[in-house]
């Protein structure tokens, strides 16, 4: 079933009031965590054959679970999103060490409390796909925090967060958010499996009332994405190292919000607050 227009202008609402984010560089709260998005238009026709090409290039690597899309209708309605690139996602990128994790995390922890603070955030489907990494030879990162200034070590990683189809905000004109009671698949997933049990702590926080900013929810997708880099990912880690990793997943169920999670122990030594 097509996403209807109100489900498209959320989506386009939740990427405007995070653009705000990372351009607006004096303001109280700042961060360049999230896709910068150029442009967003709305258009009619058929699809395109060099999109299709394109699409069966990309189904070939048999990625896709989509229908090819050669059979929408010639009066058929899109909206496209102009966004910058934001590297490979974090499934596919290649970690080496545990200060490159441990960097990773902290920058998605700062941009989803940057974001709670100034527009009542939730991301609420924040899977490795929608983290994208490519590696920098900047060693510091800047961000905001109500007013006060935060220097990250990248550990040569630039991290950003995309596809808020599923997110929450305030907006000037009220609540912007998805109700996620319309899709009651994305709870059923596998028992055990972490990304399914996320989606299912999150209606426990919620208590299915989608509207309501629980920014718990964000530290609840931080903890899928310590399992993540824990069960999924293979890089240098020591003992003590992985030790750590753990621990920090353990704490952060019992976080009520990604600003909370600013100030844990796996942090300390990797940023700063106040003018250089």
């Amino acid at each position: 079933v097509q996403m209807g227009p109100n489900e498209i202008r959320s989506e386009t609402a939740v990427l405007k009031a995070l653009n705000k984010l990372c351009v607006d560089e004096d303001g109280k709260n700042y961060t360049n965590g999230f896709i910068n998005l150029r442009n967003a238009a709305v258009c009619r026709g058929p699809y395109s054959p060099k999109l299709l090409e394109a699409w069966d290039k990309y189904a070939a690597t048999g990625e896709t679970e989509n229908d090819r899309p050669d059979y929408l209708p010639a009066d058929q309605l899109y909206i496209t999103f102009v966004c910058e690139d934001g590297g490979a996602d974090l499934e596919h990128f290649e970690l080496r060490s545990t200060s490159e994790a441990i960097a990773l995390l902290f920058q998605i922890v700062v941009s989803l409390a940057v974001a709670e603070e100034e527009c009542e955030f939730e991301h609420r489907d924040l899977h490795w796909g929608n983290v994208l990494i490519k590696r920098t030879r900047t060693r510091q990162k800047q961000a905001r925090l109500s007013g006060v200034e935060l220097n990250m070590q990248t550990s040569g990683l630039d991290v950003t967060i995309i596809d808020f189809t599923l997110s929450r905000v305030t907006a000037e004109d009220g609540d912007v958010y998805c109700d996620l009671n319309a899709d009651p698949e994305l709870f059923k997933g596998p028992k055990g499996h972490c990304q399914s049990e996320t989606y299912r702590r999150m209606k426990r926080a919620t208590k299915g009332k989608w509207n309501k900013f629980t920014p718990k929810t964000n530290a609840l997708w931080v903890h899928y994405l310590a399992d993540t880099l824990l069960e999924q990912k293979d890089f240098n880690v020591t003992a003590e190292q992985k030790k750590e990793l753990t621990d920090f997943r353990a704490r952060a169920l019992d976080y009520k919000s990604a600003r909370d999670m600013v100030f844990d122990d796996l942090f300390s030594g990797i940023w700063t607050s106040g003018k250089n």
